[in-house]
């Protein structure tokens, strides 16, 4: 072999030797060491990641059918059972809390009239009824509204109802816009969003369907871009896992609390014949008394005024 050639052979051993210094030792996966992360770097397992944005979606579509199902309880069910009871019941409730603060002003004059002759005082009747709308400021204010809630129910009432296949695209139009503008749904949106809500949620309320028809074309059917998530961090997923089941159980709670109160406790009463009927002849005899009353304690004010006048007290 000539000098020329083993030099060249020589050359490239010793090229690849080189090479092989400066290439990376790749170990088997169990006997590599571990990789520190950096504190603001989060490793991503891309399988609980995907289960976890599953969970999520999941939740959020449990989340959707429970703020339908609230709404419905309040602004539709509660609605027609407060209807019932007024045209059944609340009507008689109003009437005898009016007649029982009517009752109570004269009660009170009398006690007023009364004092003033006998002290030797003037009766001054101005001073007197400023001083009875001052003491039963609050029961007026209540009666008011009583009567309010009676006046809404006979509007209500006088409102075209609509048919069982426009409730059903009224509830669909609905479901869409609380998916695609409602807060807990979409906590990321703009005023301008809550504002179009707000008109949902009346047009709902009232069964104003031509409004959501409307308010559904605004919409276009489509979710909203700025509701589309695209994080791949785990703890950015595992607040939203939380916070969904918190708001599922907040809807719970609040369905729970509706049901305990007015107007859907009346709904016992409403289906029982027997105790509605009851507690109407309850009420209607409490109304004759009070009446029955009102008329005497108006006779016996006309007869203070007429001994003011007569026994050394005077009417101003």
């Amino acid at each position: 072999m000539s000098k020329k050639i083993e030099d060249n052979l020589q050359a490239i051993s010793s090229f690849r030797a080189s090479i092989k210094e400066l290439r990376p030792v790749w170990h088997h996966k169990s006997d590599s060491p571990d990789i520190p992360i950096a504190a603001n770097q989060e490793s991503t397992d891309w399988e609980t990641l995907a289960s976890l944005q599953e969970k999520v979606a999941s939740l959020q579509q449990e989340l959707l059918d429970l703020v339908g199902e609230h709404d419905h309880l309040r602004y539709v069910i509660c609605v027609n059972i407060e209807n019932d009871y007024m045209f059944k019941m609340g009507y008689l409730e109003v009437k005898a809390f009016e007649l029982q603060l009517t009752f109570s002003r004269m009660r009170r004059e009398i006690s007023m009239i009364q004092a003033c002759i006998n002290r030797g005082e003037p009766v001054q009747p101005t001073v007197i009824q400023e001083r009875l709308e001052a003491e039963f400021a609050s029961f007026q204010a209540k009666l008011t509204e009583q009567l309010n809630q009676l006046d809404r129910a006979l509007g209500r009432a006088k409102a075209d109802c609509l048919s069982e296949e426009e409730m059903k695209e009224l509830k669909q139009l609905y479901r869409q816009l609380v998916k695609a503008w409602h807060p807990d749904m979409n906590p990321n949106l703009g005023p301008e969003y809550a504002q179009l809500f707000e008109r949902a949620v009346q047009a709902y309320r009232s069964g104003d369907l031509v409004t959501m028809r409307i308010l559904a074309v605004i919409q276009g059917g489509q979710d909203p871009e700025v509701n589309r998530e695209e994080s791949d961090s785990l703890s950015y997923w595992q607040t939203k896992f939380e916070e969904t089941k918190d708001l599922i159980a907040n809807y719970r709670e609040r369905m729970a609390t509706i049901r305990q109160s007015y107007p859907y406790l009346y709904l016992e009463i409403l289906e029982d014949d027997q105790r509605l009927r009851e507690r109407q002849e309850e009420y209607e005899e409490l109304i004759q008394q009070y009446e029955t009353n009102i008329v005497s304690y108006r006779q016996r004010l006309d007869a203070l005024y007429v001994m003011a006048r007569q026994g050394g007290g005077t009417v101003e």
